[in-house]
């Protein structure tokens, strides 16, 4: 991980306007604002990250994928750095490939052992690779050393999604 580099004038308040423009149900001009911004400044890590972000809340992981790694590459600090390696790993699992998201995140934990949502990233993960015993024990553990942090907070929305994807889904597999 290398620092930020420090943001062009103007960079912060664009990704201030693009999420405060943002409609969830609609994510293509969030998209479009932060493709604007990522060629406008292509080796800016932060500009990578933020168009992956946007990518990732607009279903299209396959292409976030490469820009949170490219992010990465280019250089992260902060917030910045911790929520692209989170969100790689999420997308690796939503893309089928769980055991390298284990692995980033794996790489994360031994990093950075405060950051709790690795191990809801992980729960994530070991589900997806059909390691259920596995996967709860570690989201039991992680709420356990962490309930009530904000920072869980942050993927409050994101979860509530595959919480209930994997609640409909166990509810058709009954029927």
């Amino acid at each position: 991980m290398s620092a930020d580099r420090l943001s062009p004038p103007g960079f912060e308040d664009a990704v201030k306007a693009a999420y405060w423009h943002r409609n969830r149900d609609d994510m293509a001009p969030t998209i479009a604002a932060f493709a604007d911004l990522a060629v406008a400044h292509p080796n800016h890590g932060p500009a990578m990250f933020e168009l992956a972000n946007a990518l990732d809340a607009g279903g299209e992981e396959a292409r976030a994928e490469r820009y949170y790694r490219h992010a990465l590459d280019l250089g992260l600090a902060g917030d910045r750095y911790r929520r692209c390696v989170v969100q790689l790993a999420g997308t690796l699992t939503a893309l089928g490939r769980p055991d390298e998201a284990l692995a980033v995140l794996a790489d994360a934990r031994a990093d950075h052992p405060q950051w709790p949502e690795v191990g809801v990233f992980a729960a994530i993960a070991l589900h997806r690779a059909g390691r259920t015993d596995q996967a709860f024990s570690e989201l039991l553990r992680t709420f356990a050393e962490h309930h009530g942090r904000d920072d869980l907070n942050r993927y409050r929305a994101a979860w509530t999604e595959t919480a209930d994807t994997l609640g409909h889904r166990a509810v058709v597999d009954q029927a």
